[in-house]
């Protein structure tokens, strides 16, 4: 797995490249089997990545404190991208969430973590055989599916 040092560093270095796609590997999806069982979806042989459109998209759509207060829910920091091996490894629940916008199949992992409840959302890369973080939330208390 990667470490949390290395993952806030790609985050923060994510923010400042708009123009083309890079990417960091997380590891290998581990809990392949739990993930088939929760969602129907087979990651099998796959590789859990991050990469600069879903921190970027997250950090615009999530990272706004007055706007997530709104929302009832806490605004996202690069550092929190350093939890993911740890919802995506240990989540409280799985579940699939239908397909993104651009039609690809996408699993939701939540986890609570000292009183926060995190909701990291990945879409599958068929092709690649990749997951790909796609958003992260973060709230007070547990996320209902």
């Amino acid at each position: 797995m990667l470490d949390v040092i290395k993952i806030t560093k790609f985050a923060m270095e994510a923010m400042e490249i708009a123009d083309r796609r890079t990417q960091e590997i997380i590891g290998k999806v581990e809990n392949a089997a739990l993930i088939l069982e929760k969602t129907g979806l087979d990651v099998r042989g796959y590789t859990r990545v991050i990469d600069n459109y879903g921190v970027r998209h997250t950090m615009k759509q999530h990272g706004n404190e007055v706007q997530e207060i709104k929302r009832g829910q806490i605004a996202v920091t690069l550092d929190d991208f350093s939890k993911i091996a740890l919802i995506t490894s240990e989540p409280d629940d799985i579940f699939a969430d239908g397909k993104n916008k651009i039609g690809r199949d996408v699993i939701v992992f939540v986890k609570v973590i000292d009183g926060i409840g995190y909701r990291h959302v990945e879409e599958v890369r068929g092709k690649h055989k990749l997951v790909a973080t796609d958003s992260l939330r973060k709230k007070k208390g547990a996320w209902s599916a």
